[in-house]
């Protein structure tokens, strides 16, 4: 009977990790930006029309502002109330705070094999291998707690175990969930109640605290970023 009222907070975390999936594939959008245009880049940029800096600061910010800044309001007041997530306003900002961060993430990482392979095909098949890997360790799949203590160490470069423990603990913690499992007629007779808390400890989301799972997907953003320009500044030394 426990397993039934388990299975209920199961499907709301697979909502959730399907809400993350579907922000994955906007953000495969912009794995073109640095390609399509690297011959006139080459150019422009060595025949001194513009800087490296002025020519990244341009386009990362035109992707993000109509791509991103605007469109994940928009999907989270839908998806967030379609799936019936808690009926509170403080959280459903932070649902909408850690999407736009962990996309955040994953357009740095789009923006990065894009600027540093330079070919569709090869960028293509790159993000697809992260993407994997990064939903491996992001907690739904395969508990954090199973994993090998040699292959452990890989969770901390996906972005989808930051966001992910983030959106469960906020959905989660500190709540209880009572089921029904037998009835008496109409009078329910035998009640489970389900912590939430113990299942975040199941999934081992209880390491940090969300500040510091926010912090993780800053830091992932950060220096995906760095590399992109770090990438475009090479294309430059090297041609």
């Amino acid at each position: 009977m426990f397993c039934h009222a388990y299975y209920h907070l199961l499907h709301r975390a697979g909502a959730i990790f399907f809400c993350m999936i579907c922000n994955m594939f906007s953000v495969a959008t912009s794995l073109e930006l640095f390609i399509s245009e690297r011959a006139l880049f080459i150019h422009e940029n060595s025949s001194g029309f513009y800087r490296v800096s002025s020519y990244f600061v341009a386009k990362v910010f035109g992707d993000l502002i109509p791509l991103r800044l605007i469109p994940i309001p928009l999907f989270s007041v839908i998806a967030y109330w379609m799936v019936g997530l808690q009926a509170d306003a403080g959280k459903f900002f932070l649902f909408m705070l850690a999407i736009f961060a962990q996309n955040m993430a994953a357009a740095g990482l789009v923006f990065f094999l894009g600027a540093a392979l330079g070919v569709f095909s090869v960028a293509q098949t790159m993000f697809s291998l992260s993407l994997v890997f990064a939903m491996v360790y992001g907690g739904f799949f395969v508990s954090l707690s199973s994993i090998p203590d040699w292959m452990a160490w890989l969770q901390w470069f996906s972005f989808f175990r930051y966001s992910f423990a983030i959106l469960m603990e906020n959905e989660l913690e500190d709540t209880k969930f009572s089921f029904c499992e037998g009835f008496n007629g109409s009078v329910c007779v035998n009640t489970t109640v389900l912590n939430g808390n113990d299942y975040l400890e199941d999934l081992d989301f209880r390491q940090f605290n969300i500040y510091l799972n926010f912090l993780g997907l800053g830091l992932l953003a950060v220096a995906l970023f760095t590399l992109t320009y770090v990438a475009l500044l090479r294309i430059k030394k090297t041609t």
